[in-house]
C-alpha cells in the first residue's frame, strides 16, 4: 500500500476577482474560468484517495465573485471536497504567495501533503499528485511535507 493512502492531501489555489493584465481580466472572466477549473477537478484523477481543493481568495471586495466561491464550498470533486477561505485585501500585499502562505498557516495541522497552484493554471496529468509525493525527496517548489512534533 502506498504511503499516501492514509495521508490527507490538499491543493491550495490562489484566486482573485479584481482586474488583471491578462485573462481572466475581470470578475466575470474569473468566474467563467473557475467553473471550468472545478469541472476539470471533478474528472481528473490525482492518484490519491483524498485530495481537497482549497480556494484562498485574495478578497478585493467582489460581491459577485465571493458569492460564486461560497457556492462552491463543500462541493465534491474527484477524491475530496472544495473548501473556500477569504483572506483580507491588505492593499494587495502578497498576491498569490500571500494566499499560499495564508492557506498554509490556516490549515497547517490538517493536511500532510500540499500542492500550491494559481487559479489560471490547470493540471492535466493524471496521477500528478501521487507522482509528486513519490518524488518528495527531490527538491520541488510545489511540494511540502510538513512534520510537526
Amino acid at each position: 500500500m502506498e504511503e499516501y493512502n492514509n495521508s490527507k492531501c490538499c491543493k491550495i489555489v490562489a484566486t482573485y476577482f479584481g482586474v488583471r493584465r491578462f485573462y481572466p481580466q475581470n470578475e466575470d472572466h474569473t468566474i467563467e474560468m473557475l467553473k471550468d477549473f472545478v469541472e476539470h477537478e471533478k474528472t481528473l484523477d490525482p492518484g490519491v484517495p483524498n485530495l481537497d481543493v482549497i480556494f484562498i481568495n485574495h478578497n478585493c471586495g467582489s460581491i459577485k465573485g465571493n458569492k460564486f466561491l461560497e457556492s462552491l464550498d463543500g462541493e465534491e470533486i474527484y477524491s475530496g471536497k472544495i473548501h473556500v477561505f477569504h483572506r483580507p485585501w491588505d492593499n494587495g500585499k502578497g498576491v498569490s504567495l500571500g494566499s499560499f502562505d495564508y492557506g498554509f498557516k490556516l490549515l497547517k495541522n490538517q493536511y500532510d501533503y500540499w500542492f500550491f497552484q494559481e487559479d489560471d493554471y490547470k493540471v492535466k496529468q493524471e496521477n500528478y499528485y501521487s507522482k509528486g509525493i513519490g518524488r518528495k525527496y527531490k527538491h520541488s517548489f510545489y511540494w511540502l511535507r510538513h512534520v510537526f512534533s
